[in-house]
C-alpha cells in the first residue's frame, strides 16, 4: 500500500487541489453565475442547438464548442446558467489538476505546490471563471494540450511521442474550436514539434508537423465551411480599430502588472468594500517590483546559461499567445487588452513567476542552510497570498438588482426586475419565434413606439454598462 501510495503520490496531490479548487469556483458562484452580453448570445446558441436548429448555430462570430458543452449540460435538464455553472467548477479544477502536473514537469515539485496553492485565491483567473464566458474552457484545454506536447518534446519513445502528440492536436482543435484566440495554440505547438530533438529537419518531423496540423485544424476547418454554407461567410467580421501597436503592448504589459500585483475587482454584480487606495495596494507594487527584479534575474541567467529547456513550452505559449492578442488586437478588433484576453496566459506566467521564487532562493542559500532556501521561498508564496486574497474573495459582496414597484411590474416577464431574463424573452419573441411578452408595450423599453434591435440594444446597455433605465422604469 505504502508503495502504491508513493508511486502515485503526484496524482493523488493534484486530485486534492483540483477538489480544493472547484470548492473555491463553486462556492463564488453558488448563487449564480456572471453574465455579459457575451454570455446572451452563447445561452442562445445553446438554445438553438438544443431545439434542433443546428443551420443557425453557424455563426462565424463565436466557435461552437462552448455552447455545444452548455447544450449537452442543458439536455440532462439543467437550465442555461446552470449548465455554466457546472462547466465553470469542473474547468477550474480540471484547470488546476492539470497546472500541478505541468508545474512538476516543467518546473518541480516544490513550483506545482505553490502555483496550485496559488490559483486557489488568484483573483484574475476566479474572476474569469466567474463569468459565462468561452475562456473558461478555453484556459482549461490549453493547459490539458500545452502538459501533452510537453511530454511530446521529452519524449526518446517514438511511439509514445505520436499517442503525446495526438493528444495534444486533440485539445488544441477543441480550444481552437473554443476560441480563435487558439490559432496563438496552434503556431504554438507547432513551435514546439519543430524544437523536438533541435533544429534538424528530418523525415519523421515532417510527418509530426503535418499529423498536428491535421488533427488541431479540422474541427474548426469543418466548423467554418459549414459557416460558409449556411451564412454565406467563413471569416469573421473585423472592426475599426482604435488603439496602435506600440499602445496595445503598453496596455498589456499594463494589464500583467495590475492583475498580478494590484488587482481590483469592479465587474457587474459586486461591489469593493475597500478603498482604491488602501494600503494593500501600496504592498502589491512593492511585491511586484521584487517578483518581477527576480523573475527578470532568473531569466536572464538561465537563458546565458541555457538551462530552460524545461520550461521551452511555458515561454514558447506565452510568447506567441502574447504576440497574437497585441498584434490582432492591433489590426482587425476593437477590443482593447484587458484582463479577459490576458487571462489564458496567467496559469503559465506563475508557474515561472514562483520558479524564479524559489531558484534565486535556492542558489542563495547553496551551501549554507535550507532555512536561506525555505524561510524566503514560504514568504513569497504568503505576501502573494495575501495580495490576492485582499482583492478577491475576502472583499467583495454581492449587489442585489434594484427592485421595481410590485404594483407596476413594467418588465419584459414581469417579476419586477429587469435583468438577464428580459433581454433573453426579447431577443428569443423577436429573433426565435419565442412567446410574445404579456404586454407586448413592457418590450418598447426606449419608448419609440417601436419594438426592434434597439430595445436589446437598450436594454443591454442598462443592465451591463450602467446605461439610461428603461423608459418604463423611469416612469414607475
Amino acid at each position: 500500500m505504502k508503495t502504491f501510495i508513493k508511486e502515485h503520490l503526484t496524482y493523488f496531490e493534484c486530485l486534492i487541489y483540483g477538489l480544493l479548487s472547484g470548492s473555491v469556483i463553486g462556492f463564488l458562484i453558488k448563487k449564480g453565475i456572471a453574465l455579459s452580453p457575451d454570455s446572451i448570445n452563447y445561452l442562445s446558441i445553446a438554445k438553438i442547438i438544443n431545439v434542433g436548429k443546428l443551420s443557425e448555430a453557424f455563426v462565424t462570430i463565436w466557435p461552437p464548442f462552448f455552447p455545444m458543452l452548455i447544450a449537452l449540460i442543458n439536455s440532462f435538464g439543467f437550465e442555461g446558467e446552470k449548465s455554466a455553472q457546472i462547466i465553470s467548477v469542473i474547468s477550474y479544477s480540471t484547470l488546476v489538476l492539470i497546472m500541478f502536473l505541468l508545474a512538476n514537469a516543467t518546473a518541480g515539485k516544490l513550483v506545482a505546490h505553490f502555483t496550485s496553492f496559488s490559483m486557489l485565491f488568484f483573483a484574475p483567473l476566479l474572476f474569469v471563471y466567474n463569468y459565462l464566458w468561452s475562456e473558461t474552457v478555453f484556459i482549461t484545454l490549453s493547459s490539458i494540450s500545452l502538459l501533452f506536447l510537453d511530454r511530446f518534446l521529452k519524449s526518446t519513445n517514438t511511439r509514445k511521442s505520436y499517442v503525446h502528440l495526438i493528444w495534444g492536436g486533440v485539445f488544441t482543435g477543441l480550444a481552437f474550436l473554443t476560441r480563435y484566440a487558439g490559432v496563438a495554440l496552434f503556431l504554438a505547438g507547432l513551435t514546439i514539434v519543430g524544437f523536438k530533438d533541435g533544429m534538424k529537419i528530418y523525415t519523421r518531423k515532417i510527418k509530426f508537423l503535418l499529423l498536428f496540423c491535421l488533427i488541431a485544424c479540422t474541427p474548426i476547418t469543418l466548423y467554418l465551411v459549414g459557416c460558409l454554407y449556411y451564412g454565406g461567410k467563413s471569416i469573421p467580421s473585423s472592426d475599426h480599430v482604435i488603439t496602435s501597436l506600440w499602445q496595445n503592448f503598453g496596455l498589456f504589459f499594463t494589464t500583467i502588472y495590475h492583475d498580478f500585483f494590484t488587482f481590483a475587482l469592479n465587474f457587474p454584480g459586486y461591489m469593493i468594500t475597500w478603498h482604491p487606495n488602501a494600503p494593500i495596494q501600496i504592498l502589491g507594487k512593492i511585491a511586484g517590483s521584487i517578483f518581477i527584479i527576480l523573475g527578470l534575474l532568473y531569466i536572464t541567467t538561465q537563458l546565458f546559461k541555457k538551462t530552460t529547456e524545461n520550461q521551452t513550452v511555458l515561454f514558447i505559449y506565452i510568447s506567441c499567445y502574447s504576440l497574437f492578442i497585441i498584434v490582432i488586437s492591433t489590426v482587425r478588433y476593437r477590443t482593447l487588452v484587458e484582463s479577459r484576453l490576458c487571462s489564458p496566459i496567467y496559469p503559465f506566467i506563475i508557474v515561472l513567476i514562483f520558479l524564479g521564487v524559489t531558484a534565486i532562493c535556492r542558489n542563495f542559500a547553496h551551501r549554507k542552510t535550507k532555512l536561506l532556501f525555505w524561510i524566503p521561498s514560504i514568504l513569497a508564496v504568503l505576501l502573494f497570498w495575501f495580495i490576492q486574497s485582499g482583492s478577491s474573495v475576502n472583499v467583495f459582496k454581492r449587489k442585489q438588482p434594484e427592485k421595481m414597484t410590485k404594483i407596476e411590474q413594467k418588465d419584459i416577464t414581469g417579476d419586477g426586475v429587469f435583468d438577464v431574463s428580459d433581454i433573453m424573452v426579447l431577443t428569443h419573441y423577436l429573433y426565435r419565434n419565442g412567446p410574445q411578452p404579456s404586454p407586448l408595450q413592457n418590450a418598447n423599453v426606449n419608448c419609440d413606439d417601436t419594438i426592434n434591435i434597439a430595445d436589446v440594444v437598450y436594454l443591454v446597455n442598462y443592465v451591463y454598462k450602467n446605461g439610461p433605465p428603461p423608459c418604463n422604469y423611469r416612469g414607475h
